[in-house]
């Protein structure tokens, strides 16, 4: 997980919400891929997969990417407990 005094991308490699979940791929739909979002928004703003620009989610692909695998293999662990 990054923190405060890590680098972040540049601003100009962030894109908002619709292009985000169409370059996923992982979610079939928008909706989808806010309900993602809303159930792991402090992990997304954590890493810097998410960021907000004059009240507007913007999002990293690359770092989303890893939040979802990150988010998924929890989710496996806890699957199989």
């Amino acid at each position: 997980m990054r923190n405060a005094k890590q680098h972040l991308p540049p601003l100009a490699e962030y894109v908002d919400v619709k292009l985000a979940q169409e370059k996923l791929a992982h979610f079939p739909t928008i909706d989808s891929f806010r309900w993602f979002v809303r159930n792991n928004r402090e992990h997304l703003a954590a890493t810097g997969a998410m960021i907000m620009v004059a009240g507007r989610q913007n999002f990293h692909v690359k770092l989303t990417e890893q939040v979802v695998v990150e988010v998924g293999r929890i989710a496996a662990i806890g699957a199989s407990r």
